[in-house]
């Protein structure tokens, strides 16, 4: 089995997020196949969290540059020369920053026997014309999520709690809290509306697109409708999941859950470039840019 890892970091606002996640799940499909052997499957990481920045591996050197003309994108690899996928994957890049609106892209391939290669593709923002760099960082959106439930694993290998207990025990007034447990919130089977799709919401996330938003904000957003379903049943997507297994978090842990993250996961991994930014807003290092992340 030929193994190759991709991350991809696409670059644009967020009331576009449904057309980027359609791109970028895209290219990312375009990205296996083109690094993966007739007969053999790719492998790849989907994991992150915080704010990352897209710089290329340390363990490669960064090679020979390369510039597509035409399309502002620019490539390198860890060979010093372009691995055989680059050009296929660099115009299936192309094309789904043209069909799904997105000004500007970072990829980076990591492939044990095909080498590894980085393009940088467009530009930040759609206001200034300013080429994406390897060294920009990038907000990860719901990414974020596979670091929640991993502290939560933390804390239950911890004896701090059981996956199976009700959200009740840490969280009150929460609707059926005494009967959905850690593992419905963990697993999207909590049956709780969740409050990404109320209209007020997305209303205010259009005209405010930085507000910080404080997590009682969000539940009492999530608890204004009726449940979707009983807890324990089919996978129902959720953001108030999260939110709730954030603040068991920090009840437990008795820091934030930024103080969590970068202590129970960046330091030790060694994730210098990453954080989780603090509830008093945004804070990206610079360079920022506004955008989403698949790995």
């Amino acid at each position: 089995m030929k193994e190759c890892t991709v991350r991809l970091k696409i670059d644009n606002h967020a009331r576009r997020q449904q057309r980027i996640m359609t791109g970028l799940l895209a290219a990312a499909l375009l990205v296996t196949a083109a690094c993966t052997s007739s007969g053999n499957s790719a492998a790849t990481s989907t994991t992150m969290t915080g704010t990352s920045t897209a710089k290329a591996p340390a363990s490669g050197s960064t090679g020979s540059g390369t510039t597509s003309p035409g399309t502002g994108s620019s490539v390198t690899s860890s060979a010093g020369a372009e691995p055989a996928y680059a050009a296929k994957v660099t115009a299936g890049v192309e094309k789904a920053m043209k069909d799904n609106v997105i000004p500007g892209a970072v990829v980076l391939i990591s492939s044990p026997d095909q080498g590894e290669w980085t393009g940088t593709f467009g530009t930040g923002t759609w206001a200034a014309q300013v080429p994406l760099t390897v060294d920009d960082h990038f907000r990860i959106g719901s990414n974020t999520k596979t670091m929640t439930s991993t502290v939560i694993l933390q804390l239950v290998q911890e004896g701090k709690l059981a996956l199976d207990d009700p959200i009740s025990k840490y969280i009150p007034n929460v609707p059926g809290g005494d009967t959905v447990t850690i593992a419905n919130l963990s697993e999207m089977r909590s049956g709780l509306y969740s409050y990404s799709f109320d209209t007020g919401f997305n209303n205010t996330l259009d005209q405010y697109p930085q507000k910080a938003w404080a997590p009682q904000e969000l539940l009492d957003i999530a608890f204004s409708h009726p449940v979707n379903s009983p807890p324990g049943g089919d996978f129902d997507y959720c953001n108030t999941n999260i939110i709730l297994l954030g603040l068991v978090i920090e009840k437990l842990t008795g820091m934030t859950a930024s103080e969590a993250f970068q202590e129970r996961i960046f330091t030790p991994a060694r994730a210098e470039e990453h954080l989780a930014p603090g509830s008093a807003g945004f804070g990206d290092p610079e360079p920022a840019r506004t955008g989403l992340l698949l790995r």
